[in-house]
């Protein structure tokens, strides 16, 4: 597996329930204080600590659209545009 995958290895993954939103991500994050940041149509922005660079980020988690094929566009269209935008110190891979 190369670097870029490792993140999926079980061990590394955890789930959290943040206001009834389940959140699964890589253990690095910690989102036991977390505080909503905003929501909308496509998901929930919430507050984590990222434990690896030892600073507070905040993590987006988009809804699953994949029975409504507009829906899953415009999902598909942020992340290009974020791919899109580039490296930024406060954008996570």
């Amino acid at each position: 597996m190369d670097d870029e995958h490792q993140f999926l290895k079980q061990k590394d993954v955890i789930s959290t329930v943040v206001k009834g939103h389940t959140f699964t991500i890589h253990a690095r994050y910690n989102l036991s204080k977390s505080k909503v940041l905003g929501a909308g149509a496509f998901g929930i922005v919430v507050t984590a600590f990222d434990s690896s660079r030892k600073k507070e980020v905040a993590v987006k988690r988009i809804r699953p659209y994949a029975d409504v094929p507009s829906d899953a566009m415009l999902t598909l269209r942020e992340i290009r545009l974020m791919k899109y935008l580039g490296a930024h110190p406060n954008v996570s891979r």
